[in-house]
């Protein structure tokens, strides 16, 4: 007669239950940090190539146009201005302390502000279940005063 011992018996079910349920948590925490660092990525893409365009316009104010700023703009995007829908880029003279638009950026006299937005929505690769919303509206604005040359 052969004696079993019940807490050696396998338990193969067991373990592959326990896997599935630990590696569904690890996938949705890892794309989760996947995602978050894509929306944080493009936001700083946006706002340096906000800074690069009011770079451009404050030093150009006179001999530039607003397609000149845009395409400055557009190069800094270094082909991934395809993840943001509706990307739109405003070039205007504003107030330095509300960012309010006061017309034209080259009628800016030297001294005053020239602002650069850059606003696009970003689109997650994942559904929304990881609790983001989707699309996720992104923008970047930089106000520099103005070199009139």
């Amino acid at each position: 007669m052969r004696l079993q011992n019940r807490s050696t018996a396998r338990r193969d079910g067991g373990t592959l239950v326990e896997f599935a349920v630990v590696i569904s948590l690890f996938l949705l925490l890892a794309f989760g940090i996947f995602e978050y660092s894509r929306m944080i990525m493009m936001r700083q893409l946006v706002e340096n190539a906000a800074r690069e365009g009011a770079r451009f316009a404050v030093v150009h104010t006179y001999d530039s146009t607003t397609p000149d700023v845009e395409a400055r703009v557009r190069q800094r995007f270094a082909g991934l201005d395809g993840q943001l829908q509706n990307l739109t880029i405003q070039v205007f003279r504003c107030d330095a302390a509300t960012g309010a638009n006061l017309g034209p950026w080259t009628d800016a006299q030297f001294g005053q502000s020239i602002c650069v937005r850059v606003t696009g929505n970003f689109n997650t690769v994942l559904p929304s279940f990881l609790f983001m919303r989707n699309p996720i509206p992104i923008e970047g604005r930089v106000i520099m005063n103005s070199e009139a040359n």
